[in-house]
């Protein structure tokens, strides 16, 4: 990699989950249930392709709110920016990191990062990537104007300078393991600083795009429709450089309607296809299902401040009662595993020895109806309902809240339902007015790469508005904080499983399943990854015919 420093800089192993959008995070799917999945093998790739498919036409189950990376956390704004807006450093498809836009990296200490800036880069207007381009956007993560949803990997940041012709330097307060994280990420994608302050406010927009240095460029967006990119001729990486001509997006929120345009080929392929739909896909004569190593979790949150809910005895006993292996097989169309953590062992990307052995003394994810009875007689029978929302357009949802609702049932607490529409239930994740009266809700987090630290810091006290019920255990501030500037990976993972373990305990999260990622291309085309990396890696200039 080109790396000079004191510290080795293990990019090939630093990932992050960040603090997840809101709208990522309520990403979830809807349909009807399928027949199962189970037992399939989750996969990184898929086979390679050798040609040029011409127009590739794919499908996004909603309209991208922007393509500015720095508001582009959800899947249909990150898989578009993936292919146009590069970052320092690109994911692999076994979630390593390579070096991207910055060639080399030096350490000369713990709180200084050195980046030396690939020569011959263009943007896909002819002018070259510089220093100043470089600086301009990882500062626009610090600019509280911007209000960027990457603000979290920057916490430490004190400065970021344009230190030299091809040289950026970042110092920091004290050592952050999610800066070093996001590198990967859109945490770090660069656009043009000239474009981006002429558009304004309309940078990202469908008027304007956005002016980066991928394989692919924006070419236009007409909304309600489409968004199209077209090959960069000039890119600068000729390895990675896009097989086919052109990418057209199309915005297709009905599950039904999604299923059929990629049985019928108006789809050449889709990411996060609707549940229901597995099984069917699975079986198509004219293309390919494929389950993806994933960082995808879905998750009851508890947003309680006060009420049975706000009671751990009573979270554990709900989570004691769902019956996960029926929801992975029933409702995920085995597509999902059940879930006793809030992240899986795809997301051990360091020291997984220790976290295997932490895994080990966890209780399996299977029902217990007496243990969970038992604590809610600990916790003095509570008689007040617990309210549970969740999104009643996504039919996965559904289910999984009805199998709650006979949970609940089964152990002597009182859950009512509040299906809410998709518009309003994307505010429940920063509205206190549309979080008032609700105990809980579902939702599809995913870690954006695999460092259990970003999704466990929400739970630092005061660390994150993610944190809604306000949970606070002092041993989990201590743990977390030393593991966030622990930069010994087995220390790290040694502080990070310890608050996982009370953190198991406390339930502020029910974890139900883990979620593969799921991919289907028709027969005319292959190449995508199927892992979770299409937010951050340029997945589509790899697809083309076989």
């Amino acid at each position: 990699m080109g790396v000079t420093r004191k510290r080795a800089l293990a990019l090939s192993t630093i990932v992050t989950a960040g603090a997840l959008a809101l709208t990522a995070c309520a990403g979830a799917r809807g349909g009807e249930p399928a027949a199962s999945n189970d037992g399939a093998e989750w996969s990184q790739t898929t086979p390679e392709a050798s040609g040029n498919a011409g127009t590739i036409s794919w499908g996004f189950y909603y309209e991208p709110a922007t393509v500015d990376p720095a508001h582009s956390f959800n899947y249909a704004e990150n898989q578009a920016d993936a292919n146009m807006c590069e970052s320092l450093y690109v994911l692999n498809p076994d979630f390593s990191s390579s070096p991207s836009l910055a060639e080399e990296t030096e350490r000369p200490d713990d709180t200084t990062y050195v980046f030396t800036i690939r020569d011959g880069v263009t943007f896909w207007d002819g002018t070259p990537l510089t220093a100043e381009d470089v600086a301009f956007s990882l500062n626009r993560n610090l600019d509280p104007e911007v209000a960027s949803y990457f603000s979290q990997n920057y916490t430490n940041v004190q400065s970021v300078e344009a230190t030299g012709e091809r040289e950026v330097t970042v110092k920091l307060a004290q050592p952050d393991v999610l800066f070093e994280a996001g590198l990967s990420t859109a945490a770090t994608a660069i656009v043009q600083q000239a474009f981006t302050e002429n558009a304004g406010a309309e940078f990202g927009a469908p008027s304007t795009g956005v002016m980066c240095t991928g394989p692919f460029q924006f070419d236009s967006w007409t909304p309600g429709t489409s968004l199209v990119m077209t090959k960069n001729e000039n890119y600068w990486n000729t390895e990675r450089a896009a097989l086919s001509d052109r990418i057209e997006f199309s915005f297709l929120p009905e599950p039904s309607t999604q299923t059929n345009a990629l049985m019928t080929g108006q789809l050449d392929g889709m990411y996060q296809v609707p549940a229901s739909s597995i099984a069917q896909l699975q079986a198509s004569p004219s293309g390919t299902l494929y389950l993806g190593e994933s960082l995808i979790t879905f998750d009851i949150i508890g947003g309680a401040r006060e009420g049975a809910f706000a009671d751990p005895k009573i979270r554990k006993a709900l989570s004691l009662a769902l019956d996960r292996e029926a929801i992975a097989s029933n409702v995920f169309a085995g597509a999902a595993e059940p879930a006793n953590t809030l992240v899986s062992s795809t997301a051990w990307g360091y020291a997984p020895e220790v976290f295997e052995e932490a895994a080990a003394e966890i209780a399996p994810a299977e029902v217990d109806l007496e243990a969970a009875k038992a604590l809610v007689a600990e916790a003095g029978s509570p008689t007040d309902t617990i309210v549970l929302a969740y999104n009643s357009g996504d039919t996965s949802m559904v289910q999984v809240a009805n199998e709650a609702q006979s949970a609940a049932e089964q152990i002597g607490l009182k859950l009512e339902l509040k299906p809410m529409p998709s518009t309003g239930y994307q505010t429940i994740f920063f509205d206190p007015e549309t979080q008032a009266g609700v105990d809980a809700w579902m939702t599809i987090w995913y870690a954006n790469t695999p460092e259990p630290l970003d999704v466990y810091s929400m739970f630092i006290e005061g660390a994150s508005s993610y944190n809604f019920s306000g949970y606070s255990n002092a041993d989990v501030n201590a743990d977390l904080t030393a593991a966030l500037s622990e930069l010994d990976e087995t220390k790290r993972a040694e502080l990070v499983v310890k608050a996982q373990a009370t953190l198991v305990e406390d339930v502020p999260w029910i974890p139900v399943v883990h979620l593969a990622n799921t991919l289907y291309m028709n027969d005319r085309v292959t190449g995508a990854p199927a892992s979770f990396i299409d937010l951050y890696s340029p997945w589509g200039a790899q697809v083309g015919t076989p």
